[in-house]
């Protein structure tokens, strides 16, 4: 027993008093501890309160808060739906072709939600930035049109959303800006990118930028911008919006692609046309693979 303490001797280890040559660490109050552990690594999990079920009418029933589904959207914030025009490849050949061909600063995850639809997660915001802000990609060969994920997905519908470029011609010089711009084209949708001349700010006569646009939603291609100090407004400009490439939605088919008017009949949920535009899809070959 010569040469152990007690303590090591009944195996109990206790930890040193304080002395200048071994001061205690310094306390972290939980808030400062929750603070650094979000800043240094993603959380995996979200924490919700427990909250039993009830039985309603002889049925099981849960309830989540809005502001819980909420957090649990947040969590897939960086994720992307892929859409194959036909029968996806194999899906590890889908993310060795995608490792191989986009080099990302950090990582991703690619899963297959059915024959034709992928999921790809990423963890760095700026890899997701640069795929949303594309349309279409090509994996293995195979076409495939890109939309951002939302808590309203459902393959028998595409997304109404989508990213779109639209320039601002004469747009005054001072308003060349990310802020500026964001602010005008916030009634159109969220502002993504700007393209590189803007940023630059090396063509003074006309703005670009990449915006997600709803759809479903009247086209907006005129804004009025106002100046106003203290005293009421001063001055007042409409600002062009010119759209490039815009895709339509049909509410028939509930894709992206094309309207409602390809199939000769205006935007109705129900009516016979609608048949005859079945049947027209059918014989167009359209409806082979859905």
């Amino acid at each position: 027993m010569l040469g152990r303490s007690v303590g090591e001797s009944l195996g109990v280890y206790l930890t040193p008093l304080p002395s200048n040559n071994n001061p205690l660490p310094p306390q972290i109050n939980y808030a400062a501890a929750l603070t650094n552990r979000e800043t240094t690594k993603k959380s995996k999990f979200v924490r919700l309160e427990p909250r039993p079920f009830e039985i309603v009418d002889g049925k099981a029933k849960v309830v989540f808060l809005t502001t819980e589904d909420k957090l649990l959207v947040e969590k897939c914030k960086l994720t992307l739906v892929g859409k194959f025009s036909r029968t996806r490849p194999q899906i590890d050949k889908l993310r060795e072709d995608f490792k191989r061909s986009y080099p990302l600063k950090g990582t991703f995850k690619i899963g297959a939600y059915d024959w034709r639809h992928i999921f790809i997660d990423f963890t760095d915001e700026d890899d997701f930035k640069r795929f949303d802000g594309k349309n279409t990609l090509h994996l293995c060969g195979a076409h495939m049109r890109l939309q951002r994920w939302t808590r309203k997905f459902k393959v028998a519908m595409e997304s109404t959303l989508a990213p779109v470029w639209v320039t601002l011609p004469d747009l005054p010089w001072h308003y060349h800006d990310w802020a500026a711009i964001e602010r005008i084209l916030e009634p159109i949708g969220p502002l993504i990118a700007l393209d590189k001349a803007t940023i630059a700010r090396t063509r003074p006569t006309t703005a670009k930028a990449r915006v997600e646009i709803d759809l479903s939603r009247p086209r907006l291609n005129e804004i009025e911008v106002a100046l106003v100090d203290d005293t009421g407004e001063l001055d007042t400009f409409n600002q062009i919006i010119e759209y490039e490439n815009a895709p339509e939605f049909c509410f028939f088919c509930k894709v992206q692609g094309h309207s409602d008017g390809y199939y000769g009949f205006a935007t109705s949920k129900e009516g016979p046309s609608h048949e005859g535009a079945r049947r027209k899809k059918q014989d167009s070959g359209e409806g082979a693979n859905e």
